[in-house]
């Protein structure tokens, strides 16, 4: 009985005259499942942008162990995903593994130094997943413009120290707060955002809207520190400053103390910027100290 040979087809290495996962035929050096051995060309470029490129995303992760002094560390199938700052998952479309180099790469960055050539040369090529393509992209830019306009109410808010909430945070209502009021008034005037308050105003919370409190609360907290930082920034350029620190109830009662900066600005301007409410630890001179003295010591810090 004669003996057969038995090659696998999806070891590419082993056969110069391979066919791809996209039944073009390819060389041994050039695979497009490993960009390691990618000869950039014309033909490999308008090969993955015409059928698009595994990401090895099952694949064994054994080969990109790297030692170092203090650990040991391997790269996951969870790095093909991140999540966003409101917890959503996200995919890394342009991420690939290297089977043999054990390495992650950018697969436009590789192809075209540029993701933007990489989209225009698909749409040439008539990559068949254009229309989603153009989908993402459109559902993109349309919460931006939502997450832009939200931004610019928070801004203003803010800026003139006046109260978000209200008894009733739902849109409609009389008593939903400046937030939520000043929402409802610029979609008086812009069809987007009033459809999108129709749509998604009082889902309630599970469905995504970037209309809740929370996402206000995260522009509050990322707009509060970029003004901490320049705050910091100046006080570190003025270089002597003092501090003004006074109790004072909050609405419910309770002593807290106020803690100021005064200092002069390089063109001989005094400013006063508060930094924030401490809780008062006493009025004794000795527990003011312990109170402040910590909190400057890790601005200083930063």
């Amino acid at each position: 009985m004669k003996e057969e040979q038995i090659t696998d087809d999806k070891d590419i290495s082993s056969n110069e005259n391979a066919e791809d996962i996209y039944g073009k035929k390819i060389s041994s050096t050039n695979n497009p499942a490993d960009p390691a051995t990618w000869i950039i060309n014309d033909e490999l470029r308008d090969l993955i942008t015409l059928n698009g490129f595994d990401q090895n995303i099952n694949a064994d992760f054994s080969n990109s162990k790297r030692i170092y002094n203090d650990c040991t560390r391997y790269f996951s199938a969870s790095f093909f995903h991140r999540t966003l700052l409101n917890g959503e998952k996200t995919r890394r479309p342009w991420l690939l593994y290297s089977l043999s180099k054990g390495r992650v790469y950018c697969a436009p960055c590789l192809l075209f130094d540029c993701s933007t050539q990489f989209k225009g040369r698909a749409k040439i090529q008539g990559r068949i997943d254009t229309d989603i393509t153009l989908l993402h992209e459109q559902e993109i830019s349309y919460w931006r413009n939502v997450l832009k306009q939200v931004l610019a109410a928070v801004k203003y808010l803010t800026s003139r120290g006046l109260p978000f909430r209200g008894d009733d945070e739902r849109f409609g209502s009389q008593h939903n707060g400046n937030y939520m009021m000043l929402l409802e008034l610029i979609a008086q005037f812009d069809t987007f955002l009033a459809e999108h308050i129709n749509r998604f105003g009082n889902k309630g919370s599970g469905s995504t809207s970037y209309l809740s409190k929370t996402i206000c609360d995260e522009f509050i907290k990322l707009r509060g520190g970029k003004v901490q930082d320049k705050i910091i920034e100046e006080i570190k350029m003025a270089k002597c400053y003092s501090m003004i620190v006074d109790s004072s109830p909050d609405i419910s009662h309770v002593d807290q103390l106020s803690f100021i900066i005064r200092y002069v600005k390089e063109d001989g301007v005094p400013v006063e910027r508060f930094l924030q409410f401490v809780q008062n630890p006493e009025h004794k001179s000795e527990n003011l100290v312990n109170a402040i003295f910590p909190r400057m010591n890790h601005s200083a810090s930063t």
